[in-house]
């Protein structure tokens, strides 16, 4: 508790995403969503007042937390229920921003008693960005400065020992083309990276676009891309274990790396004993559209 207002950290504590709806004991206050990773706080527009207790439906990515704070505000008209594929982007001047992914028909019930049906139709499927890749290594690192690959793969499972080992930033380019259908008005498109170790960059034709190092390692590139032929930069970091490992193999003179922890974890594993970490840019690497629609809670909706 923090003067009047209420907080609650809630935490998804499996390896997969998870929507659950809590039910917190805080009376007629209205709750809001921090995200920890981002430091985004938004109004929650999908909860139902049931007595003492309020109902939110929470979704979670892997691992995934959220703070639920609630304030003694005044009562907003409200999402009661939605259906579970919708994202809900944002709240504003009675309004509810929902973004979807899918073609179909969304159900929604507000709570003045509204029930509200969103059809969306027309969007495309989702398209694999499937190469070949441009694979750049950092100088003295041991690996070879540029190779090309035709699909991606962990580091650890190249036949080359310098970049088997690699430890630091390898830098994927590669180009895609998008249809013209694809930048429409209220279109979003979503760069879904798959599974990578342990952090990336992204770059699309020279804009940056956001850093991931969590799951799901997907980003908003709807600025950056354009129809027609996008050039895409993805940067990986790993850690220094697999390099440390590959050295603890080598003559002391024949190393690249430098430590004096001779062992790794508790109680402890000498480096030529501890597993190699996949590294690298796993994929599948995929461009995903949704499209994004306001619903009024006292009127009609827009239809895609």
């Amino acid at each position: 508790r923090f003067g009047a207002d209420e907080i609650y950290f809630v935490r998804n504590m499996q390896a997969q995403p998870a929507q659950v709806t809590a039910a917190f004991r805080v009376g007629d206050k209205q709750p809001e969503l921090w995200c920890p990773l981002t430091g985004n706080v938004h109004s929650c527009a999908v909860y139902e007042q049931i007595g003492d207790l309020v109902r939110v439906p929470l979704t979670f990515a892997e691992h995934g937390s959220l703070f639920v704070v609630f304030r003694a505000t005044s009562p907003k008209n409200h999402l009661v229920d939605a259906d579970e594929n919708l994202s809900i982007v944002g709240t504003q001047n009675g309004n509810v921003r929902v973004e979807a992914r899918e073609n179909g028909s969304y159900q929604m019930r507000s709570s003045n008693g509204r029930d509200i049906s969103l059809n969306v139709k027309e969007l495309p499927d989702p398209l694999m960005v499937k190469g070949p890749w441009k694979l750049g290594f950092l100088n003295g690192r041991g690996a070879p400065s540029l190779i090309s690959i035709d699909r991606l793969k962990s580091w650890t499972d190249f036949d080359q020992q310098g970049i088997r080992f690699y430890a630091g930033i390898g830098r994927y380019e590669t180009e895609f083309e998008l249809p013209a259908s694809w930048c429409r008005e209220s279109r979003r498109v979503w760069l879904d990276l798959g599974e990578l170790w342990a952090v990336g960059r992204v770059s699309v034709n020279g804009s940056a676009a956001d850093v991931v190092w969590t799951p799901p390692h997907q980003i908003d590139i709807t600025e950056s891309v354009r129809s027609g032929s996008n050039q895409l930069v993805v940067e990986i970091a790993n850690t220094w274990s697999n390099r440390l490992v590959g050295d603890a193999g080598l003559p002391e003179e024949q190393r690249i790396g430098r430590t004096n922890i001779t062992r790794s974890g508790t109680p402890g594993k000498p480096w030529k004993e501890v597993p190699l970490h996949e590294s690298g840019l796993l994929g599948p690497v995929t461009l995903i559209p949704s499209v994004e629609l306001s619903i009024s809670l006292l009127e009609g909706v827009d239809t895609e």
